[in-house]
């Protein structure tokens, strides 16, 4: 039986809900922070290692390498949390990515040689896959806690751990190279001193308890299972048991309307996201920027990221609607995207651009990565997707499998996007914030007709609706408790 950390010693006055939904929502942001802040360490390094010998493409092939076994681990592993306890779960993973990361550290700062590069390689395998069930496990946590009505707004700040993790991961390597120096020693440190703080939170994380009634509180409406984002649910599915907990966990899923939709959008935005989250402190340095004002424009795109993940995720609690807010936010980004390049000299147009990049492109994908997820693998929907037979303890949500597979498909786009952008920029710079730009366009045009029907359903209701019958993640209702349709 997992250890919990007993509730006795709160005050009384203390021990509820919103203390806990408090402490969850804090660990698990820390903890997702540190394990962005291990994943950039390998980009924050990459000055030092160049320098003594590893090139551009051999960075390419480490992105690409741990992109790809990310993706194919989160449409598997996705399902971990929904089958067994989800913070033991994270500290297995946590405890395995610190033990490659400081092994990889030895290695790579005092082995230089591309005879070590399958191992290395491999290395990174091991490390995406570990790293792939703790997005989709983590969002099955903070789901357990916070209400469905402002899962939006919960996810779209939560969501912004990734942002804080790449600042809290070029903090940390900044902070070693002025103590050691651009050296090996220097190298080996920054990816010490992360996964120092890594398993330090884990273990925090580790001891928390997953329920209410874990925590000595009365189970609360705390999952967040807001309406369906697809309208049209297919009338006949093939019926699932609920008693096969694995056949539902692997397969209903994916027959959820919008969760490939959204894997494939997703994986427009995640090679946006990811190519600028690896790639653009190395652009900005062979462009002629400083190493320093390079890390501070790369961080002015987190800052975008953090904020415009805020108000995605809050105006589309108070429409009730994602699919119109993702869009939107999608369509605002293409223009400061494609500008990046031609306006990259003037280094304050090149900051407010990026930062721009962040607060759209980083926004809308936070969104659709935790609150869309939220949405999509509720339990209202799993019902209606197995003819309402998809019930219990144990497949009450399939919100950790769903967005193991919406990320995943994220992720795989985004591998396949990095590791092109790699070989692009060989030779065409300009081509690659071009061909970013035409990713945000791929983006909107997967979700154009959900933000049109959406869009339209919400004008519709609007002047109809009863604020006492109406939940700004369910469909309206008439007087009768009937839903309203189009």
């Amino acid at each position: 039986m997992a250890f919990t950390l007993k509730t006795s010693w709160l005050p009384a006055k203390l021990r509820n809900v919103l203390t806990f939904q408090v402490i969850m929502f804090i660990v698990t942001f820390m903890l997702y922070a540190a394990v962005h802040a291990a994943r950039k360490t390998i980009s924050n390094v990459g000055k030092p290692l160049k320098e003594v010998g590893y090139t551009k493409v051999f960075f390419g092939y480490m992105n690409a390498a741990f992109m790809l076994s990310y993706s194919l681990g989160m449409v598997f592993t996705g399902t971990l949390g929904d089958r067994f306890r989800p913070t033991m779960v994270l500290l297995i993973a946590c405890i395995g990515v610190c033990v490659i990361s400081v092994v990889f550290a030895f290695l790579v700062a005092d082995y230089i040689t591309s005879n070590y590069w399958p191992l290395y390689v491999f290395m990174w395998v091991v490390n995406g896959l570990l790293q792939s069930c703790v997005w989709p496990v983590e969002v099955k946590l903070v789901s357990n806690w916070f209400s469905k009505g402002h899962s939006g707004a919960i996810f779209g700040i939560w969501s912004a751990n990734s942002s804080v993790g790449n600042i809290l991961g070029i903090g940390l390597t900044a902070m070693c190279f002025s103590i050691w120096g651009e050296t090996h020693v220097g190298v080996k440190w920054s990816f010490i001193i992360v996964s120092i703080v890594l398993l330090g939170v884990v273990s925090l994380v580790a001891i928390m308890p997953v329920t209410h009634t874990e925590a000595g509180l009365e189970e609360t409406e705390g999952a967040s299972t807001a309406k369906n984002l697809e309208d049209d649910i297919p009338a006949s599915v093939e019926d699932t048991e609920g008693t096969e907990r694995q056949q539902v966990s692997m397969w209903t899923a994916w027959k959820v309307p919008g969760v490939i939709r959204y894997g494939l959008c997703y994986a427009c935005l995640k090679s946006v996201n990811y190519t600028i989250f690896y790639c653009l402190t190395t652009f900005l340095q062979d462009l002629g920027y400083e190493t320093n004002v390079a890390y501070n424009i790369t961080m002015l795109n987190d800052v975008g990221w953090i904020f415009g993940g805020l108000i995605c995720g809050l105006g589309s609690d108070k429409m009730g609607y994602r699919a119109p807010f993702v869009g939107l936010f999608i369509l605002l980004s293409i223009i400061p995207t494609a500008l990046i390049y031609p306006f990259v000299e003037n280094v304050y147009v090149t900051g407010a651009l990026v930062t721009l990049n962040g607060f759209f492109a980083g926004g809308s994908g936070n969104v659709v990565s935790s609150a869309c997820c939220a949405d999509l693998g509720s339990a209202e929907n799993i019902k209606k997707v197995t003819n309402g037979k998809a019930g219990g303890k144990d497949t009450d949500n399939l919100i950790g499998q769903v967005s193991g597979i919406v990320d995943g498909i994220g992720a795989f786009g985004a591998a396949i996007c990095v590791l092109a952008m790699t070989y692009l920029s060989e030779q065409y710079v300009e081509a690659v914030f071009y061909t970013l730009a035409g990713m945000l366009v791929l983006a909107l045009v997967l979700i154009s007709d959900l933000v049109y029907r959406e869009t339209k359903t919400w004008l519709g209701n609007r002047p109809k609706m009863n604020p006492s019958k109406f939940s700004p993640v369910k469909p309206a209702m008439d007087d009768e408790g009937v839903v309203k349709m189009e």
